[in-house]
């Protein structure tokens, strides 16, 4: 994970627009919003502070 936030803090800091495709919330804090695409084909946009877990995301065991 320190490679992880040192990649976005570096990425973040030459002010060029990032996306990221991922399902982990460790990376959130480095987002301003999630584009959220559902099973049906619909997607919400959220700041990235008010995102929850989806209720019918595939849940892993781990």
């Amino acid at each position: 994970m320190a490679n992880e936030d040192r990649l976005y803090t570096l990425l973040a800091a030459t002010g060029i627009t990032l996306v990221s495709v991922a399902h982990r919330a460790s990376i959130r804090h480095f987002h301003r919003q999630v584009l959220d695409f559902r099973s049906d084909g619909s997607w919400t946009l959220h700041g990235a502070g008010s995102v929850r877990r989806r209720t019918d995301a595939p849940r892993v065991a781990s």
